[in-house]
C-alpha cells in the first residue's frame, strides 16, 4: 500500500503568489492545495490536518498569533510556517510551538522555499 504524499496548504490573498509557489513544490512529494485568505483555510485545516500550512506574513501582521493558534488548536499535529516574500530575501517565520513562544526565522531566497518545506515537514514528522 502506498503512502499518501503529505499536503501543504498554501494561504495567500495574491492569486499570481499561491500558484507560483504551488508550482515550485514537487508534486511527486507533495500534495499543494491553495485557499485565499478567509474562513476556508481555518475549516481546511480543521477537517483535513495537512503536514505543513504556509501563510502570507501579511496574515501574522493583521491578525496577531491568532491564526496560528486557531490552527494548531484544530490540528496541534500541522506545522504553521509565516512565509514573507516581499523583500530581496524570503523569510519563513516558523512557530514551532505555542508553549514556548518562539519564532524561528530562517532568511533564504525564493528558489529554496519548497526545499525547506519538503525538511520543515520531515522534522516534523520525526
Amino acid at each position: 500500500m502506498m503512502s499518501e504524499k503529505p499536503s501543504v496548504l498554501i494561504v495567500d490573498d495574491d492569486s499570481e503568489a499561491l500558484k507560483a509557489l504551488s508550482a515550485r513544490l514537487d508534486p511527486s512529494r507533495l500534495r499543494a492545495v491553495t485557499c485565499p485568505y478567509g474562513r476556508g483555510a481555518y475549516e481546511y485545516v480543521a477537517e483535513n490536518k495537512p503536514a505543513l500550512v504556509l501563510l502570507d506574513a501579511r496574515l501574522l501582521y493583521l491578525q496577531g498569533a491568532d491564526s496560528f493558534q486557531r490552527m494548531k488548536t484544530s490540528s496541534p499535529q500541522t506545522r504553521v510556517v509565516f512565509l514573507d516574500s516581499d523583500g530581496p530575501w524570503t523569510l519563513l517565520m516558523d512557530l514551532p510551538g505555542q508553549e514556548t513562544h518562539e519564532m524561528l526565522i530562517n532568511p533564504c531566497v525564493r528558489d529554496d522555499v519548497p526545499r525547506m518545506v519538503e525538511q520543515l515537514i520531515r522534522i516534523q514528522a520525526g
